[in-house]
């Protein structure tokens, strides 16, 4: 084989997850990942078919169903209103899958039983004893809680009424979250808002609806991607403008279209999902607006991504063989591998 034939032909093989015998790809080695856990919400390997089943059976999907962990406010809005028609099961209650810590280096996951079935892990406090996770079991409602990794008790975060869509640590002064309700009018009453515990919360913006929000280590900076009520039944044909609230100057700034925005541990860069033809992929900017570029190429849609504590590494959530999987690479784009395949994950938090 020719030297060029065989370049092509490692690529082709890299992009679907082979190597070539004695070819070098220097991907990630997971040994050299911090060790510090990754949250997701998990689901064994036959829950999580029967579940990507069922949602397609409830579309009246032909073929490959659409992806689940990785649709943002755009689709849910009519997903919503499919799964509470008369008589259709409900996946999330019939698979809802559980908050999982995995370990990046040996591949061990560990299920805290004090957090219940379904929750979504928002945030790790700054000394990372504590998680922010998001439930419905008051009563229906979407509230935030927080389990503390030391004494395993859970306690309710509930800085207000109402459901909470989202949340994130702030520092260690308390969190920043958002907020849907029914005004009196039979509209949609939409604020983030800032609470220090035990406070009530101060606002940070008004009638927009987020599904996550981040917050810089230092607590400075909150960024999140917000979406106008009229936007919600939209089938995510477009991407919201991600947004960085500098909570010392009390200033806003609009940095590119994007969703899942995440920052690097020194808050210089912002991480995100962007569109790239029908598919996401990941691609970060610097929290001032410079220098916006894609993490690397993309060999796969990529979605939800999370940074390292160190910020080196990236990983997101892609489909492989059917399920959603983690995967990571290098801050450079470098390095793509498959991380984690013995279960389907959504939403990871490292």
């Amino acid at each position: 084989m020719r030297r060029r034939d065989r370049i092509a032909l490692a690529l082709l093989l890299l992009a679907v997850g082979f190597t070539l015998p004695g070819c070098a790809t220097n991907l990630v080695d997971p040994a050299d990942l911090p060790d510090a856990r990754i949250a997701v919400r998990l689901w064994e390997s036959e829950a999580a078919r029967q579940r990507r089943d069922l949602m397609a059976e409830i579309a009246g999907q032909s073929g490959e169903p659409q992806r689940l962990g990785v649709l943002d406010l755009g689709t849910l809005s009519p997903r919503a209103a499919l799964l509470a028609a008369d008589g259709a099961p409900n996946p999330a209650t019939r698979y809802p899958g559980r908050l999982a810590l995995i370990d990046p280096r040996t591949k061990r996951v560990e299920i805290p039983e004090e957090a219940p079935p379904g929750a979504r892990p928002l945030s790790w406090s700054p000394d990372r004893k504590r998680l922010l996770f998001g439930h419905d079991r008051q009563g229906g409602r979407l509230q935030l809680y927080e389990l503390d990794l030391t004494t395993r008790e859970v306690r309710p975060v509930a800085p207000g009424p109402g459901n909470l869509l989202a949340g994130a640590h702030l520092g260690e002064a308390g969190f920043v979250y958002a907020s849907a309700d029914l005004d009196d009018e039979g509209g949609f009453a939409l604020d983030i808002k800032f609470s220090e515990r035990g406070t009530r919360g101060r606002e940070v913006d008004e009638g927009v609806a987020v599904r996550h929000i981040a917050t810089s280590t230092d607590g400075r900076y909150v960024a999140y991607a917000p979406y106008r009520p009229e936007e919600l039944a939209r089938a995510g044909d477009r991407h919201p403008r991600i947004k960085v609230h500098d909570m010392e100057a009390r200033t806003e700034r609009d940095l590119a279209p994007g969703i899942h925005p995440v920052f690097t541990p020194d808050g210089e860069w912002i991480v995100y999902s962007a569109r790239s033809g029908k598919a996401l992929r990941t691609a970060r900017i610097r929290v001032a607006g410079a220098g916006r570029t894609a993490v690397g190429p993309t060999f796969r849609p990529e979605a939800t991504p999370a940074v390292s504590p160190d910020g080196r590494y990236v990983v997101y959530v892609s489909e492989h063989n059917g399920l959603d999987r983690l995967f990571v690479k290098r801050m450079d784009g470098s390095g793509d591998r498959l991380l984690f395949d013995d279960a389907a994950v959504e939403w990871p938090i490292w």
